[in-house]
């Protein structure tokens, strides 16, 4: 997976995360490892209190060609489908024109996902390698230069779910005595790469 995180001058959207406010967003272009292999869309994430919401605009491609030109005002100005993703639209480009939105960090790592045999709601997913840079143009979403490695060669597990925690995974926590925490890649990131509080990321996310 490849992110490039878009924040205000203020980092807003970290400084949201680790300060713990229940309603929050994401901003991010997000593709695949593979040049090619998976369409590059914006995506909105939002939070409010325990739900989340989750929109994908599709971006023209030719926004990260080396010699691309225009900006991601540019890219999303076409017509979105239904009326959540109009509204999701004009989010972003509020956020883009009004708060100076951009790129701060390039987040990657590799992703091994599994998905459940009888509830496909439920994934268990094991990330590794994750590698940062900072302040990168949305044209380096493939770039493989400069890296940081804030985590180092720890694996990352994330489970989701919509209905209950299934009994197995409360059975495979005890017996390994894992400890759960939460792990803002995003946050870790910023953390790393432009150093900004550095005490949250080493207690809180990592």
């Amino acid at each position: 997976m490849r992110s490039v995180y878009y924040d205000s001058p203020t980092l807003e959207c970290f400084r949201a995360k680790v300060g713990g406010q229940q309603v929050r967003e994401k901003h991010r272009p997000r593709t695949y490892n593979e040049p090619g292999s998976a369409p590059l869309r914006f995506e909105l994430k939002q939070k409010r209190g325990v739900g989340y919401a989750k929109h994908k605009l599709p971006i023209d491609r030719r926004a990260i060609a080396p010699d691309g030109r225009g900006t991601m005002l540019d890219w999303l100005s076409g017509e979105a489908g239904t009326s959540a993703e109009e509204t999701a639209r004009q989010r972003i480009l509020f956020k883009l024109r009004r708060c100076a939105y951009r790129p701060i960090v390039l987040v990657t790592y590799d992703r091994e996902a599994y998905i459940g045999r009888w509830d496909e709601t439920t994934r268990v997913t094991f990330d590794r390698n994750l590698r940062v840079r900072a302040f990168p143009p949305l044209s380096a979403i493939h770039d493989e230069t400069s890296w940081n490695y804030p985590v180092g060669d720890w694996v990352i597990v994330e489970v989701k779910f919509t209905r209950l925690v299934l009994p197995w995974m409360g059975a495979v926590h005890g017996r390994l005595q894992l400890k759960t925490q939460a792990c803002s890649k995003y946050c870790t990131a910023v953390a790393e790469v432009i150093g900004v509080d550095a005490r949250t990321r080493r207690e809180r996310h990592v």
